[in-house]
């Protein structure tokens, strides 16, 4: 094998690689989205957690 053939190579597996990262990327991503429409405390964002805490914390009269 020559040197173009080898980098010829080597740039097909990265080319491949970086395929497999983004298809991985956008399962990853509709996973999350899915998590959000389930409304998961894990995928809340910040200002709906805190407020989700305040609530809960005022509920059970351990803040004013």
């Amino acid at each position: 094998m020559n040197t173009i053939d080898i980098l010829k190579s080597k740039l097909n597996q990265i080319s491949k690689d970086f395929q497999f990262l983004i298809n991985e990327n956008k399962r990853l991503k509709m996973e999350l989205e899915n998590l959000k429409d389930k409304n998961d405390l894990f995928t809340r964002n910040n200002e709906d957690l805190i407020l989700t805490i305040k609530n809960k914390l005022k509920s059970e009269d351990k803040i004013e």
